[in-house]
């Protein structure tokens, strides 16, 4: 407790008594382990806080926050901040020369000894997701290309029976006329002229025909075979990865002992079965009075109505920033779920096999909504698009604004660098006009803290990557039926992105603090779910959707062939997951090791 001093006048009296009250809800909430910095910033006693970035010699190439100082003050800041080319010590400089190039690996260790292993741990995912995805690329391209060629020999076969018939019922006034516009001198190339004038009087929707039908061929079931298995594939081979990196960093048990959340709080103590410490704990109860058949009828009533309101809200008080991510996680995901693959089930499953009956929404048989040509072409289209434009917002924020601000602050010193009206119209606008004191009392010497301040900060860069990154990899398992070039697609898209991820993380924006984790939480469950969905969603494209299933006609026959792709997946999946163990030998025997050198 804190004393109070001696009686004075009723302002110090009443600043004496806040004071007090401050300092006593201090001492009570450090007396429930809640010490620390994050707590501190959560109860706005510090305005903001950020780890620095290590001094380095390519800061001046790569860094934008000097481009809008002056000469002088540049020169003021070089001498408060000594010359860098020399160092020996130099992170950012090894991360930038090995990690922001497409053609090298990248340096998992460095990455976790600059940002932590939650961080190299993303990475470290996407690297392993990468690497795999060769297979099934490759394996898709091959399968396009066969229905690219199979669908335009069909098309010049079609085009050749037309071409011959024409030219037979053709008169001799029509074959003079044709000769004499393309300028043949020869009557032997009269069918190579006409046949060159077809190809130029093609549509453009002809042509898009032709490519979108060449991802419905044959070969569509053995590709869908393929993108189910290589996904067990991909986790079993993840898993290995993040048991050995969890063991080299030696993180292995680190959600056993990891701390509470500063927004965690007890209502009780308990005693712990090991330290025999007292620790709060929040309980929690169930409503008295009620049996289970009572509790359960309540429980099926009420969550109806909070179902909406519980996803909103996290709902727990969860002690370890671990169990609030992955809570966040699953509810973030079920709404990224639903709006991100809600257009494309409605074109596979929904689209236009209703409408014959009820019309569109049961307005009547006159409105209808049917895939004019085939389901499987528009839906191959629509993954295409917004597996491309998911993307362009994070582009436009991650580096297209950035360049447009590095190029701004480059800008000559004419233009908008004045503080009269008159040099420049661009002078008098409401921007400056409102930061006219901040510019004014700007610091001539602008230190390395200072300049690190103004760098925007990355926020909860995992959570918005991996939902990123796993709402690509749902496209490319739950319709990889209808688009062979998924894979390609997603492996151009992730390589690239980590790349502008590694570049923005070591120059634009600060350095995000160091977190640690043994694994990716609930995202790799997530990824199992999307695995498990894509083998029904495929099962259902397959039989219902693709020219090779529908032209059984027969719905007993579509259902059997979707339970037998099903079963024969499912078994397949189970014996690749139970043949390739979760954790390499050498690594169960290095833990075995340490394990028996702590018993000696």
């Amino acid at each position: 407790m804190i004393p109070k001093c001696c009686k004075k006048a009723s302002r110090s009296e009443t600043a004496d008594s806040w004071i007090y009250s401050v300092f006593e809800t201090l001492i009570n909430d450090l007396s429930r382990n809640m010490a620390g910095l994050p707590y501190l910033l959560m109860k706005n006693v510090y305005n903001d806080a950020f780890i620095l970035h290590e001094e380095s010699a390519k800061s001046k190439e790569n860094e934008d926050i000097q481009s809008d100082l002056t000469n002088q003050e540049k020169a003021d800041l070089e001498a408060d901040n000594p010359n860098t080319m020399d160092r020996l010590f130099d992170p950012r400089k090894e991360l930038d020369i090995a990690w922001t190039k497409f053609w090298k690996f990248q340096p998992l260790w460095k990455i976790r000894n600059y940002f932590g292993e939650k961080i190299a741990l993303y990475f470290a995912w996407c690297g392993t997701l990468i690497v795999s995805l060769w297979i099934p690329t490759l394996f898709g391209f091959a399968i396009f290309l066969y229905g690219l060629v199979s669908r335009y020999c069909y098309y010049l076969q079609q085009m050749w029976m037309n071409v011959t018939g024409n030219y037979i019922s053709a008169s001799v006034y029509h074959i003079n006329k044709l000769l004499q516009t393309f300028e043949c001198k020869q009557n032997l190339q009269f069918l190579f002229c006409y046949i060159f004038e077809k190809i130029i009087k093609i549509r453009m929707n002809s042509l898009l025909n032709v490519i979108k039908k060449s991802f419905d061929n044959e070969a569509t079931p053995y590709f869908a075979l393929v993108i189910c298995l290589w996904g067990t594939v991909f986790l079993e081979y993840w898993k290995r990865t993040n048991a050995t990196l969890a063991y080299e960093w030696d993180v292995n048990d680190f959600e056993s002992n990891e701390p509470d959340r500063p927004q965690f709080y007890g209502l009780k103590f308990k005693q712990d079965p090991v330290t025999r410490e007292e620790n709060w704990f929040y309980p929690f109860k169930r409503v008295p009075g009620l049996n289970a058949v009572e509790c359960l009828i309540l429980t099926s009533i009420l969550s109806s109505l909070l179902n909406a309101v519980s996803i909103l809200a996290l709902g727990r008080n969860h002690r370890t920033q671990s169990q609030y991510d992955d809570a966040l996680i699953i509810k973030l995901f079920a709404f990224q779920f639903a709006n991100s693959y809600s257009s494309c089930i409605y074109i596979a499953f929904f689209r236009g096999r209703f409408d014959s009956v009820w019309g569109v929404f049961g307005l009547g048989t006159e409105y209808t909504d049917d895939c004019s040509g085939s389901c499987m072409s528009q839906l191959s289209v629509q993954v295409f698009i917004l597996m491309l434009v998911k993307p362009f917002p994070k582009l436009f924020k991650d580096i297209i604004l950035p360049l447009l601000r590095r190029l701004w602050r480059r800008r000559p010193n004419w233009c908008c660098r004045c503080s009269c009206s008159c040099c420049c119209q661009c002078c008098n606008n409401k921007v400056d006009q409102e930061n006219k004191d901040h510019t004014s009392n700007k610091k001539t010497h602008l230190s390395y803290i200072n300049k690190e301040r103004m760098k925007p900060s990355l926020g909860d860069f995992t959570l918005s990557e991996y939902t990123e990154k796993i709402i690509q990899y749902g496209f490319l398992m739950l319709f990889a039926a209808s688009f062979p070039l998924a894979p390609l697609l997603a492996l151009l898209l992730i390589a690239f992105d980590i790349r502008v991820d590694a570049k923005r993380m070591l120059w634009w924006y600060r350095r995000p603090v160091a977190e640690i984790r043994a694994d990716i939480g609930k995202w790799y469950g997530i990824l199992e779910f999307v695995n498990l969905c894509g083998v029904i969603s495929n099962g259902f494209l397959i039989a219902f959707t693709s020219t090779w299933g529908t032209s059984f006609n027969s719905t007993a026959v579509q259902l059997w062939i979707v339970l037998g792709f099903e079963h024969i997946v499912f078994a397949l999946k189970f014996v690749l997951a139970y043949l390739v163990p979760d954790v390499p030998s050498e690594i169960t025997l290095a833990i075995r090791r340490v394990s028996i050198s702590y018993i000696l």
